[in-house]
């Protein structure tokens, strides 16, 4: 069953509900997996068998690996964009609450907006063609229709 709520819209445009890092528990894993490789024997492992075989010469970069696990960490969303989920320190989150506008699609400003950039990094096109259907069709439109992510 599809969710169809306005309340999973986040105010960059996104929808929360489609979103494949709350949907496969990123975070959930990572931290799982952390547990695992930071252990004394993988440790172990991930020194010495780079020495042995070719295919396993990623493991020389530990350090990286479990950097990059650490921060994997830190994108699950217990809750939806609108009711804390997300990033804690969304520039979008906080400017759309500081301006009382439920989404971008409700600011003048939107297309040369700086804090839609990661946005755009992360998800390109997306958010922009959300905004416009939005802005187009209104949040219940949006949310019948297609949504990009």
């Amino acid at each position: 069953m599809v969710i169809q709520d306005e309340s999973y819209v986040a105010f960059c445009g996104l929808y929360c509900e489609d979103c494949w890092v709350k949907k496969e528990r990123v975070s959930d894993l990572a931290v799982e997996m952390l547990r695992k490789v930071k252990s004394d024997e993988f440790k172990q492992l991930a020194n010495g068998l780079p020495k042995m075989t070719p295919i396993l010469k990623g493991l020389a970069h530990y350090d990286q690996f479990v950097g990059a696990l650490e921060a994997a960490c830190f994108l699950g969303c217990k809750k939806n964009c609108r009711e804390g989920g997300g990033f804690p320190n969304c520039e979008i989150r906080k400017c759309c609450q500081q301006k009382a506008i439920k989404g971008c699609w409700e600011c003048k400003e939107y297309r040369d907006c700086a804090k839609l950039a990661w946005i755009e990094a992360a998800h390109p096109g997306a958010a922009m063609k959300n905004i416009e259907s939005i802005r187009r069709s209104g949040i219940g439109g949006y949310i019948k229709g297609e949504k990009y992510f």
